[in-house]
């Protein structure tokens, strides 16, 4: 598990020294003996310096993390936390390392330790999140697109904020240092969430994965407010199935004690939730359809106005109103404003300065991105969908706005979830006039193959172009199109990498087009 855990190096100069029976008091009252002090933490062996403890995990694949406890021994450890099977008991030896006769390094087993490793990891970097507002925000679609209006709805309100999310961690969103997963593992969070606190931050407004959810990253993390955006069919190649997907998603609510939260009440699970919790906890829903409940205030969005350059509403809180304007597009993102003016409220803020805050807000880059410059060109959108419902949504909402032909340029990722390839392909057959399929992050499988999956959806699929190099299928697409058409360029969104085999190389959407587009105006 070295490898999928932790390949980054995280700084932890800022932590202090701590006794090792202070650091597993969430595992264990160690005995006195084996107490010792300890200057960092890892679950990588290759990591390890004098002093630290070696977490040894069991991988997801072939790797695993008690493979190299002996590793970790030779390079200084001073002590081993293992995993066990759930059902035994914790155990503690001793390990006493190669040519150190006086030397002993306690080894304790813990049974499930990957669900406790997030309260050691808060107790290491001293509670950073008791002492910050924290947001946690999980959904199928709109995850990114809420914290980021959240991130920046807050510096409008004079408060600064952390970031953690698809694009990265920080304190600026133009400046955000990349991370390898949407939600880092419980060490990497909390060594992020101090250094946030040590910045300066009141809050941090974070996205919840639900891969985060089952692998326990969160533990350890106090939310003030937990977000629902939508639930729908997503990483069936990593959850058994929907139901397994959607309990996932339940236990931020369920079993987090979070003090707010915001709930999507034209959401089936959203709905599902706030008939659970209202009686208990500090529910805040959202709604465009007017829907209200028992013990649940509601925030609701109508007089919808969407076109395709902006998108307004009036946003209605019990007796009080608010006229929104917005340089977004996509009637979909008014559920998307909706959350963030509900998760405000519940943070505390005025309900008519938490819509002004968002008055004019833009769009979120690589979410229904907009690229165009002048009558004569074809439009261009940019938009991260990669699930069945996202794909759907864009271009339901691209169709309201297209003057001529709506053409769809996407494929789907390799090593992932292969039951919704051909529900994607039935789906781009159904909303656009016209469908190129090109290669999207293939990864180890064979990019034939996948293009092949998504054709089994489509009941013409002679009709569908296939390009596979990803740049030859964008310039197609522009060099086809005429004025009035518009373009969706769908799947990876912000994302600046492809992956082929196991290599990455530079590749944006955006910048593709940009580029392609200027070509089509000098020709």
């Amino acid at each position: 598990m070295e490898k999928i855990i932790e390949d980054v190096d995280f700084d932890q100069s800022i932590s202090p020294y701590l006794d090792l029976s202070e650091l597993l008091s969430p595992l264990l009252a160690l005995p006195r003996n084996l107490n010792r002090q300890i200057t960092g933490l890892s679950v990588n062996s290759r990591r390890i310096k004098p002093g630290y403890v070696f977490f040894a995990l069991p991988g997801f694949g072939s790797i695993d993390g008690r493979d190299f406890i002996q590793d970790a021994v030779v390079s200084g450890a001073a002590a081993i936390v293992s995993d066990i099977a759930a059902n035994d008991s914790v155990k503690t030896s001793l390990i006493m390392p190669p040519g150190e006769a006086k030397t002993v390094v306690p080894h304790i087993q813990v049974p499930n330790l990957r669900a406790k490793l997030g309260s050691v990891a808060a107790i290491y970097y001293g509670y950073p999140t008791r002492q910050m507002q924290v947001v946690g925000v999980t959904g199928t679609n709109g995850k990114t697109t809420v914290t980021t209006i959240l991130a920046k709805a807050l510096d409008r309100l004079k408060t600064k904020v952390g970031f953690i999310g698809t694009h990265g961690v920080g304190s600026d969103l133009d400046r955000l240092t990349k991370t390898q997963m949407t939600t880092p593992e419980p060490f990497e969070l909390q060594s992020y969430m101090q250094k946030l606190l040590h910045q300066n931050c009141e809050g941090v407004m974070m996205e919840v994965s639900s891969h985060a959810i089952a692998q326990h990253r969160v533990v350890g993390v106090e939310f003030d407010t937990v977000v629902l955006t939508n639930v729908s069919r997503d990483h069936l190649d990593y959850h058994r199935d929907l139901d397994d997907y959607i309990q996932t998603k339940e236990r931020l609510f369920q079993s987090y004690q979070a003090n707010h939260i915001v709930l999507n009440l034209d959401d089936q699970i959203g709905i599902k939730l706030a008939a659970q919790l209202t009686k208990k906890r500090k529910v805040i829903g959202y709604s465009t359809r007017g829907l209200k409940l028992d013990d649940c205030h509601v925030i609701r969005g109508c007089q919808i106005r969407a076109t395709p350059t902006d998108l307004s509403m009036v946003v209605v809180y019990g007796k009080h109103k608010r006229a929104l304007q917005t340089n977004m597009i996509g009637d979909f993102n008014v559920s998307n404003l909706l959350a963030v003016i509900a998760t405000l409220v519940s943070l505390g803020y005025d309900f008519q300065d938490a819509v002004d805050s968002l008055q004019n807000i833009s769009a979120v880059g690589g979410r229904m991105e907009m690229i165009t410059a002048g009558s004569k060109r074809p439009v261009v959108v940019i938009d991260y969908a990669h699930s069945p419902s996202a794909l759907e949504a864009v271009l339901v909402n691209l169709r309201q706005s297209c003057r001529r032909r709506l053409i769809c340029v996407f494929g789907c990722g390799g090593n992932r979830d292969q039951g919704k390839r051909k529900l994607m392909g039935k789906i781009a057959e159904t909303h656009a006039d016209c469908v190129i399929l090109t290669d999207d992050n293939p990864r180890g499988e064979s990019p034939k193959k996948i293009i092949t999956d998504i054709l089994k959806g489509f009941l013409c699929p002679w009709a569908v172009e296939v390009v596979h190099d990803r740049t030859d299928a964008i310039m197609k697409a522009i060099n086809d199109a005429m004025p009035g058409d518009i373009i969706l360029i769908a799947g990876k969104g912000n994302e600046s990498y492809q992956i082929v085999g196991d290599q990455k190389t530079i590749f944006s959407d955006r910048e593709k087009a940009e580029f392609l587009l200027n070509l089509k105006d000098e020709s």
